[in-house]
């Protein structure tokens, strides 16, 4: 059966869907637009879509990928249309194209993200400054962050998931590509920032998500 890959926009109100709340939302959205979606077996089946890399909760997202599975062909430009006149605010399809099934799932082929943060500075900072606390940043071996995870705190060093790192002080905007496996958040790494001496309140910054990138093209 034909899989299409769909290229989607999650901001505003959308941004604080969790990741649950989304497949729901998509799945609805799909069966109002009256795609035939195809659905797994046994006793409480389910569309066969598949996410890539789940957002944090009020993070946005300019090109989110899933995958859905259909029982017939329909046009990649149909599909977008259709999905976009039943999605609710904060969502929409940016573009439709069949892909090849058959082989690793879409969150198997990501493998980093591009992230943009944006916010604003607490005291003076010249670029060479703002410089030097990247760098001594990304000098570390460990960079430690404790979570609770299923009622157990867990310790994990982030540092190997910062694949590059850059910012400018137009206000304040950083630029980051994460590992996707790593599972580091950009919140993690802006904390980590403030007590390498960035001068700014983590509490006042926006996130975005740019893009998804894997070893080939996935949008």
């Amino acid at each position: 059966m034909p899989v299409y890959r769909i290229c989607f926009q999650k901001t505003g109100p959308a941004a604080y869907l969790s990741h649950l709340d989304l497949l729901r939302v998509m799945e609805r959205a799909a069966r109002r637009a009256g795609l035939p979606l195809a659905y797994s077996g046994g006793f409480n089946p389910h569309p066969r879509m598949a996410f890539a890399a789940p957002l944090p909760v009020g993070i946005s997202g300019e090109q989110e990928l899933a995958d859905i599975e259909l029982t017939g062909e329909v046009d990649p430009v149909t599909i977008t249309t259709t999905f976009n006149r039943c999605l609710p605010e904060g969502l929409l399809t940016n573009s439709a194209r069949r892909v090849e099934g058959g082989g690793p799932s879409l969150m198997a082929q990501v493998q980093t993200a591009a992230y943009r943060l944006t916010g604003n500075l607490a005291g003076p900072l010249t670029t060479g400054e703002l410089d030097r606390v990247i760098q001594t940043l990304l000098a570390r071996e460990t960079i430690a962050v404790t979570r609770l995870v299923k009622g157990k705190t867990r310790t994990a060093n982030i540092r190997p998931g910062i694949v590059s790192l850059t910012g400018v002080c137009r206000g304040l905007a950083l630029e980051l590509f994460l590992a996707a496996a790593i599972g580091v958040r950009p919140g993690d790494v802006l904390a980590a920032l403030v007590t390498s001496g960035l001068p700014t309140d983590p509490a006042l910054f926006t996130a975005v998500r740019q893009a998804l990138f894997g070893s080939g093209p996935l949008t």
